[in-house]
């Protein structure tokens, strides 16, 4: 028993010594369990975390695959020219630009060389000793001036820019490379260069003369030769003040007036302005006609004067002097007795003398224009008119007689001239005419007229008479008997009627010289 009871403890101990490792053993499972438990949960964060991770992966991925279309559609839809060339200068890619100007396609471009492409076209010297320096040398160029002539589109001038790239994904070298063809532009340039020159040339040696002032000293920038040339001062006048170079303006008004306009930026427009001039050592006096323009700059501000002048000094002389005479031409017309008028091209009457109107009665205004009428007689009205007309037209020497009407009522004849005032083409001015009264005259001639009218009748009737009876004579001779002794009678009747032949086509003339007078012979053509 007790050895049963001893293997019986021992039992028991070695089955708690298994409990105890079996509770042990839990525990650790426990543990464990405790710790998968955690496991799975870093797992499953790891998963989540992972999750996230891709899902931002799968979103740079969009990103880049848009940021490269975007590039792609930036590098295909630019309108300059753009390749990409790898290390050994061929063409890996060209945009829909480059195709299109140098009449490539995608075939005849991708991987050939830069200088094969186009029958050679792009094996330029300066191009190929740049493009060979940028990788090695790891360089840039830019805005680099081509001028080549192309087998396709002729001659270009281009600017090119080149620098590395490089594809981080491969750590491939790249070289891109950017065309800009300017050649228009270099054209307009070139145009608007000539332009300038040409106007510049223009201003230069222009008759009229031009200078631009600059500031608010009036500072010369710029004088043609004709500015010079009338400010009686050499070429170097450049940089220099206005009152500088002509300090006797100083107490003139062309200051204040360039001033004015270079504050206002109203232009001021002179005509006849005298300005003395110090030339040679002699102040003159002389006048221009003239523009002071503000000068301004691209942003429109105002920086000076420009100024455009032209001398008329001798104009204004020649001027005066015309009026000088006009004006003695006046005083004569006023004191003359005779009844004088002028009109202008058109025949249009503009000056009466004095004793034109006082013959009148009538003013000036009254006159002027076509109230001439007013005065003449109405049957003489529309011969003078056309004579008037045609010597217009013709400019010929106008002269009539008419009947002018006395302020008194009465209508008295008088001699009407006028002569043409042409310039040097030959061009009508004015006209300048006079009046003078022949009523005397003419009633002397009316009188004459009457007289010889008179005359010729009472002489016709006696010679009539005459030249019937010595017909009537020589008609019984041709009938005598006696043809001798009636012969020297015969001749003798027949000279008396040759007489009187005569005498009738004497009186018949001197009526047809009053009716002719009269403007009464009527032409008989036979």
């Amino acid at each position: 028993m007790r050895s049963i009871t001893e293997d019986q403890e021992a039992a028991n101990e070695e089955l708690q010594s298994a409990n105890e490792e079996l509770l042990s053993s839990s525990e650790e499972l426990q543990s464990l369990n405790e710790e998968l438990e955690t496991g799975k949960e870093e797992l499953q964060s790891t998963n989540e975390e992972l999750m996230v991770v891709n899902q931002e992966m799968v979103s740079l991925n969009e990103q880049v695959t848009a940021a490269r279309d975007y590039a792609e559609a930036i590098i295909v839809n630019i309108r300059e020219p753009l390749l990409v060339l790898d290390k050994n200068l061929q063409i890996k890619t060209a945009n829909n630009s480059f195709y299109k100007t140098f009449h490539v396609n995608e075939k005849e471009t991708e991987a050939v060389l830069i200088y094969d492409l186009g029958n050679k076209q792009w094996d330029i010297p300066e191009l190929r000793t740049l493009l060979e320096k940028i990788l090695p040398e790891k360089s840039v160029f830019n805005d680099f001036e081509v001028t080549h002539t192309f087998s396709t589109i002729g001659e270009r001038i281009m600017l090119l820019n080149a620098r590395e790239v490089i594809n981080k994904n491969s750590s491939e070298k790249l070289i891109l490379l950017s065309i800009e063809d300017i050649t228009e532009r270099i054209i307009a340039r070139r145009k608007i260069e000539a332009s300038e020159k040409r106007y510049s040339m223009i201003f230069m040696q222009s008759p009229f003369a031009f200078a631009v002032l600059k500031g608010k000293d009036m500072v010369i920038s710029l004088a043609n030769d004709s500015v010079k040339k009338m400010w009686g001062k050499e070429k170097n006048i450049e940089g220099k003040a206005l009152l500088q170079v002509l300090p006797e303006l100083k107490d003139g008004p062309v200051p204040a007036l360039l001033d004015k306009v270079y504050k206002t930026g109203i232009p001021y427009y002179g005509n006849e302005l005298l300005v003395p001039l110090l030339r040679k050592g002699k102040l003159e006096d002389m006048y221009f006609n003239f523009v002071y323009q503000p000068y301004m700059e691209a942003d429109e501000t105002i920086s000076g004067v420009a100024i455009i002048a032209y001398e008329v000094t001798t104009e204004v002389s020649v001027q005066r002097r015309i009026e000088e005479s006009e004006k003695q031409f006046m005083l004569m017309a006023e004191l003359m007795p005779q009844k004088v008028w002028t009109s202008d091209a058109e025949g249009n009457k503009n000056y009466f003398n004095k004793t034109l109107l006082d013959y009148a009665g009538m003013t000036i205004e009254e006159l002027k224009g076509t109230g001439w009428e007013k005065i003449m007689h109405p049957d003489d009205w529309e011969k003078n008119k056309k004579l008037w007309e045609e010597s217009i037209s013709t400019g010929k020497n106008y002269e009539t007689e008419n009947r002018l009407l006395r302020n008194d009522g009465k209508f008295f004849w008088h001699l009407t001239r006028a002569v043409a005032i042409k310039d040097e083409n030959d061009k009508i001015k004015m006209w300048v005419g006079s009046k003078t009264e022949i009523d005397t005259m003419k009633i002397e001639e009316i009188r004459k007229g009457n007289f010889i009218k008179m005359v010729s009748h009472e002489l016709k009737t006696p010679v009539t008479s005459i030249k019937g009876y010595v017909q009537l004579l020589l008609t019984m001779l041709e009938n005598e008997q006696q043809l001798e002794t009636s012969l020297p009678l015969k001749s003798s009747l027949a000279r008396i009627d040759s007489q009187v032949s005569r005498l009738t086509r004497l009186i018949t003339e001197m009526l047809d010289l009053s009716r002719i007078e009269a403007g009464k012979l009527e032409l008989q053509k036979k």
